[in-house]
């Protein structure tokens, strides 16, 4: 018996429609960074299990001298993605040592999965809810431009992971090398750099880090409006007063509390 929530997977894995969508994430990948190398299909072998890893995509960049790689998951189920096949995935990245990966998922994620992800830190969980994609099963159905459009929406720009992974994620200016570690503050994602201590909040609407003061926020992509709750420079509380335009709202509220 388990309590794991996860789904059961399609059980052909080598059907037209499951192999062309890895391929159609992978070349939308490609294509968001043409100078990095993007590979289809590749096995690794475990550093610490000595087996040879299944990867459905590996992308891999220098920047600086320094190499980068991130490795790609599609994940095409019945019902939404499990708590377990997040762990499977943290598990097989630190196997292969590699410190971030993408998943995409046809059916979407549970909340416990989604919070699995997003407190991965090391290695680093982006997740890519492909939910939208209920017709891919028969693509058919499905016209080659409102394809592509869905696929270009859930983009993950590999670039920006390749300068997040060697010169850090904050936001701040002259800033190059901090990382914000978050963590939950009334169902918001809030943390500060760990170099330079600027506040930050990962954005609900659409998940983007944004930099903000200690009394109010914008998200620097939707838009969306928050406000701390500090005093004497201790963080308090948090709330959000406005979402962005493509926001109904509903995105559920962050809880670490367990």
């Amino acid at each position: 018996m388990t309590t794991d929530e996860d789904a059961s997977v399609v059980e052909d894995k080598t059907t037209p429609a499951w192999r062309q969508f890895e391929l159609d994430v992978v070349t939308t990948i490609a294509n968001l960074d043409p100078a990095a190398e993007v590979v289809h299909d590749e096995n690794v072998k475990g550093h610490y299990s000595g087996t040879m890893r299944q990867l459905d995509a590996v992308a891999r960049k220098s920047l600086a001298g320094a190499p980068v790689e991130v490795v790609i998951e599609c994940k095409q189920y019945k019902r939404k993605l499990g708590i377990g096949k997040i762990d499977e995935f943290v598990g097989k990245l630190i196997d292969i040592g590699c410190a971030h990966g993408i998943l995409y998922a046809t059916s979407g994620v549970t909340e416990p999965a989604r919070l699995r992800a997003h407190g991965s830190i090391n290695p680093r969980i982006t997740l890519r809810d492909m939910s939208d994609l209920h017709l891919y099963a028969d693509p058919s159905q499905m016209p080659v431009d409102v394809l592509e459009r869905i696929l270009d929406d859930h983009a993950v720009d590999f670039s920006d992971l390749v300068e997040e992974a060697v010169l850090g994620n904050c936001q701040a200016e002259n800033c190059w090398y901090g990382d914000v570690h978050l963590g939950s503050v009334d169902g918001i994602l809030v943390g500060q750099c760990d170099s330079c201590g600027q506040l930050h909040v990962k954005c609900g609407c659409c998940d983007e880090l944004s930099e903000m003061d200690w009394s109010s926020g914008v998200c620097f992509v939707c838009g969306a409006e928050y406000h701390v709750i500090s005093y004497q420079g201790d963080l308090d509380g948090m709330e959000q007063i406005s979402h962005g335009p493509d926001c109904n709202g509903e995105h559920p509220a962050i809880d670490t509390a367990s």
